[in-house]
């Protein structure tokens, strides 16, 4: 009976809550930094990057570098690293913008560590050490501070 009056609460009085992510089904949207994110319910993730950077990909026992900035990230199969997007828009930012990653993820980390959080279908996402974000799945990731790292 509770639980149904507290549904009825937040329909009528269209309170929400953005915490936590896995809360409702479909792509949980955050920002971090100058990156909007998104990850899906089967665990693909994809972040817009506001401002192109540089991108390397480990490779054996070195690293392959894009020859392009790139604007768009993705995890999206387990047989290949994270990798550059090559579509067109912003796919992983909602109109209205991306809500900041501590309003959807959990606290993370302790001292210079510390940051939020997002999971979803087996990925996640954090921020870390000087706002760096970090996003794992599939057996992949990168790591975003000045350049995106992916492996």
């Amino acid at each position: 009976m509770a639980a149904g009056a507290a549904a009825l609460f937040t329909i009528a009085t269209g309170a929400a809550s953005l915490t936590p992510a896995a809360a409702a089904p479909g792509p949980v949207y955050f920002s971090a930094g100058s990156l909007n994110c998104s990850i899906a319910d089967n665990g693909v993730v994809g972040c817009d990057l506001t401002t192109p950077a540089p991108m390397s990909i480990a490779f054996g026992s070195g690293s392959l570098y894009i020859p392009f900035n790139v604007r768009e990230v993705l995890i999206d199969v387990p047989w290949a690293p994270a990798h550059p997007g090559l579509g067109i828009g912003t796919p992983h930012t909602l109109p209205q913008g991306n809500p900041p990653i501590d309003k959807v993820g959990h606290p993370v980390g302790s001292g210079a560590t510390a940051g939020f959080q997002v999971e979803r279908g087996g990925s996640s996402c954090k921020t870390g050490f000087h706002g760096a974000v970090y996003c794992d799945g599939m057996g992949h990731g990168f790591n975003y501070y000045e350049l995106i790292q992916a492996h």
